[in-house]
């Protein structure tokens, strides 16, 4: 069953609600019964931290970050982390729609560290989130992360394991953001959801990654092995998503949704081969869509669907 037909059913049953057009939510009164389901089954409130519109203004107590395996805290005032937490059991963390402005005096002070305070605060959970599975960014004002930064990731030994759990990754009305090269450090990415960042015009920098191999003498991680889903919409600068063409040997579904600029696609013949690739555009997007060659536009031709 695909992700539309399960939140189809959802919606049927009464277990999500429409909030607007594109979006969905969950009641509080369902969401309660939902965590309090699955804590009884897991025998422990230790596993859960749930605190989203609860009007907060300081971030979870620390022990909550040790012990917690999913947390929410969107939706709140939080303006300050007073301290690095430790999330050595944490799996997936929503901290969109809050007012982070400031990281403590305990933080390095950096000139290239953005004011709402993401880029840090990704540079300084990334050695306690191996195990992070999800990530959401919503609203936020991260602009980009910086090739110096990148490249002392990447050079690391512990590179490869910054987000190697991390599978699903959406992100969300961040207007400012430019790229999204510092996914190279998710090598086992398998969903991609890009929405409304009006600046975006790479998904990954071919000039940004080029300056990082140069620095650390070595070429960067091959990317997106195993992405399986990639959503892009609302994205009107957006002009490349790799500049050039990639195996993608797990890839099933693209969605390209009001983004006129992306006039090409990261595949060549031997792109997803063998998988049953869906592509789903508007029919005018795929008529600019610019091939290598025809043989190649006519292979993908079928996989294309009408997304209205």
């Amino acid at each position: 069953m695909q992700g539309g037909d399960i939140i189809s059913s959802l919606l049927n049953a009464c277990l999500l609600e429409r909030d607007g057009e594109d979006c969905v939510k969950m009641h509080d009164v369902i969401r309660d019964m939902a965590l309090w389901i699955t804590r009884k089954f897991e025998a422990t409130e230790n596993k859960f931290f749930v605190k989203a519109g609860a009007q907060l203004f300081e971030e979870p107590d620390v022990k909550a970050w040790k012990r917690v395996k999913r947390m929410s805290v969107m939706k709140n005032e939080i303006q300050l982390l007073k301290e690095t937490p430790k999330c050595p059991n944490l799996r997936t963390l929503f901290l969109s729609n809050n007012n982070l402005k400031v990281i403590s005096d305990d933080y390095p002070n950096e000139d290239n560290v953005l004011n709402e305070g993401h880029e840090k605060l990704i540079e300084e959970l990334k050695e306690n989130l191996e195990h992070l599975e999800a990530l959401q960014f919503l609203d936020c004002g991260i602009m980009e992360i910086k090739m110096e930064k990148l490249s002392t990731w990447v050079s690391s030994s512990n590179c490869t394991s910054c987000f190697h759990a991390l599978s699903t990754v959406q992100i969300f009305h961040c207007k400012k953001l430019r790229d999204m090269t510092w996914l190279i450090l998710a090598p086992n990415l398998r969903n991609l959801d890009i929405t409304g960042c009006y600046e975006m015009e790479e998904i990954l920098s071919e000039e940004k990654l080029g300056e990082v191999a140069g620095v650390i003498g070595v070429s960067y991680p091959k990317s997106f092995l195993k992405l399986e889903t990639l959503d892009l919409r609302h994205l009107p600068k957006l002009k490349s998503i790799y500049w050039d063409a990639l195996p993608f040997p797990c890839l099933k579904h693209i969605l390209i949704k009001y983004c006129k600029e992306l006039k090409k696609l990261p595949l060549n013949l031997d792109s997803a081969k063998g998988n049953l690739l869906s592509i789903k555009g508007s029919k005018d997007w795929w008529a600019r869509v610019e091939w290598e060659n025809e043989v190649t536009r006519d292979a993908f031709l079928p996989s294309f669907k009408l997304l209205y």
